[in-house]
C-alpha cells in the first residue's frame, strides 16, 4: 500500500497504544458553535513546550503524529514523541541536556527515506543531528550529522533519487541519501526559516524545492541543488495550493529595509502573480490555501500581528474579507482550513498566542465558534493542522501548547 502523507493532524484512534488523557484545559466559552477540546495528549507538561507544529501521517490504517518537546525548567528534558490518532504516546527519543532548550528541534516530516515502503519519521536537533526512525516502531533508518546550523523548517523528503533535504536557519542546506551520505549541499548568506519548504511542480513539468529565506524565495532542483529560480522578497511563512490545475506558492514576510509586510503568490516558475504590502513592522503568516467550498474559487488565509484575519483570493489577490481574532493580544501563528460538521463547506480556524481560537465560515467569514483558556502561563506558538482524527467526516484542528501539550479541537455537538 501506498504511503498517505497529511499535513497534520490524524485519523481515528490507533490500535496497539495508548489513548490521550481526560481533557481539562481551563474554561470553554462558546459562540455560535460547539468548538472545544476532543482530546489533549498524554505528554508529561514540561515548561518551554514547543513553538513547533505537530505534523501527521497515516499509512496501512494507522495514524502517526510527530512533534518536538523543549523544556526551559529545571529538570532539561527534551524529546520527540511520536503520537497516535487519540493523543497517545507511540515512542520517545530522549534529547540531550546540552541540546535542550525551548526548540531542540525544527519541524519533523514524513516520507519513506529508505524505499521499504513503511512510513518513516524525520527529524532534526540541536545536536547538529539528523534523524530518521520507522513511524511504527522507532527502529532508527537514519542518523548523521550536520556540521554547522540549527534546524529549524521541516526536511523534506523526495523521491527519483531519494533525498532528505535538511534546510538550517543559518543559511546551509544538506541533502542526503538514504546511507547518510551527502549528495549535494548549498550555503545562502541569508537565513532560511520560511515555514515551511514546498516542492511544486512547474507548467512544463519542471519540479522544484521551494525555500523561504530572509533574503526571498529560492527555488532549487531536488536532485542536484541546482538554483532554478530566486524571488527577493523575505519569505516567513510559505505555503502552496492549486489554481487552474496549476501550483501556486503564497509566500509571507517582512522587509525590514522598506519597514513593511506582504502577501504574495508566486508561479511555480518564479513568476509573480500579485501582492500586497503593508506599512509598519508586524508579521503576517499564511497558514492554509484552498477552496471553502468545492464550488467556490480558491483563497489564501492570512493573520497578523495587529490580531486580524483575512482572505485573499488566489487567482487575483482580492481581499474577500478580514475578520478581527483579538485586539489585545498581538501573536498571531499561522491559521489552517478545516471542515468541522463533515458537509464540505470548510472553516478556517486561527487563534492568538493565548487564544481564543476561533472557527470562520471560510466563504463568507461568518463566526463558527470560538474557544477560550484562561492560563496565562500556556500559549499556542506554533501553527495549527487540521485532518479528520476518527474517521467521522469531520475534521479537528491540533494545537501544540508551551507546556508541552498537544491538544485535538473540534465541533463537539
Amino acid at each position: 500500500m501506498g504511503l498517505a502523507v497529511l499535513a497534520l493532524v490524524v485519523l481515528a484512534g490507533c490500535a496497539g497504544a495508548g489513548a490521550g488523557v481526560d481533557v481539562d484545559v481551563g474554561p470553554l466559552s462558546f459562540d455560535d458553535g460547539a468548538l472545544g477540546p476532543v482530546w489533549v495528549s498524554d505528554t508529561p507538561a514540561n515548561p518551554g513546550g514547543s513553538h513547533h507544529p505537530a505534523v501527521a501521517a497515516r499509512a496501512d490504517g494507522e495514524t502517526y503524529v510527530a512533534t518536538g518537546f523543549g523544556d526551559a525548567g529545571a529538570n532539561v528534558t527534551c524529546s520527540f514523541v511520536v503520537l497516535n490518532g487519540s493523543g497517545g504516546t507511540r515512542w520517545t527519543r530522549a534529547i540531550p541536556s546540552d541540546a535542550c532548550g525551548t526548540q531542540p528541534t525544527g519541524d519533523a516530516t514524513f516520507g519513506d527515506v529508505n524505499g521499504d515502503g513503511r512510513l518513516d519519521v524525520v527529524w532534526a536537533t540541536h545536536e547538529r543531528r539528523l534523524y530518521a526512525a520507522d513511524a511504527a516502531s522507532g527502529r532508527s533508518v537514519l542518523n548523521t550529522s550536520f556540521p554547522r546550523g540549527m534546524p529549524f523548517v521541516r526536511p523534506v523528503v523526495v523521491d527519483a533519487p531519494t533525498r532528505v533535504v535538511l534546510p538550517s536557519m543559518t543559511g546551509d542546506v544538506w541533502a542526503y541519501r538514504p546511507n547518510g551520505s551527502v549528495a549535494w549541499h548549498r550555503s545562502f548568506p541569508d537565513n532560511v526559516r520560511g515555514q515551511e519548504p514546498q516542492v511544486v511542480t512547474t507548467a512544463s513539468g519542471t519540479r522544484a524545492l521551494v525555500l523561504g529565506t530572509t533574503g526571498g524565495l529560492v527555488a532549487l532542483d531536488p536532485a542536484t541543488g541546482e538554483t532554478l529560480w530566486r524571488r527577493h522578497e523575505p519569505t516567513r511563512f510559505l505555503r502552496a495550493g492549486t489554481l487552474d490545475g496549476r501550483d501556486v506558492l503564497v509566500g509571507t514576510g517582512q522587509n525590514a529595509a522598506t519597514d513593511g509586510a506582504h502577501v504574495e503568490a508566486i508561479a511555480a516558475n518564479g513568476t509573480r502573480l500579485w501582492r500586497h504590502r503593508s506599512a509598519g513592522t508586524g508579521t503576517l503568516a499564511v497558514g492554509a490555501v484552498g477552496r471553502p467550498a468545492p464550488d467556490a474559487s480558491a483563497r489564501a488565509y492570512v493573520t497578523s500581528t495587529d490580531g486580524r484575519l483575512t482572505a485573499y483570493d488566489l487567482a487575483t489577490g482580492r481581499v474577500v474579507w478580514n475578520r478581527t481574532l483579538d485586539r489585545e493580544r498581538h501573536y498571531v501563528p499561522p491559521p489552517t482550513l478545516a471542515d468541522l460538521d463533515g458537509d464540505g463547506n470548510r472553516s478556517v480556524v486561527a487563534t492568538t498566542g493565548h487564544g481564543p481560537m476561533r472557527a470562520f465560515d471560510a466563504a463568507s467569514g461568518a463566526s463558527r465558534g470560538v474557544w477560550g483558556w484562561e492560563d496565562e502561563d500556556v500559549a499556542v506558538w506554533a501553527g495549527l493542522r487540521s485532518a479528520d482524527l476518527d474517521g467521522d467526516g469531520d475534521d479537528e484542528v491540533l494545537a501544540v501548547t508551551t507546556d508541552a501539550q498537544v491538544i485535538a479541537v473540534g465541533d463537539r455537538e
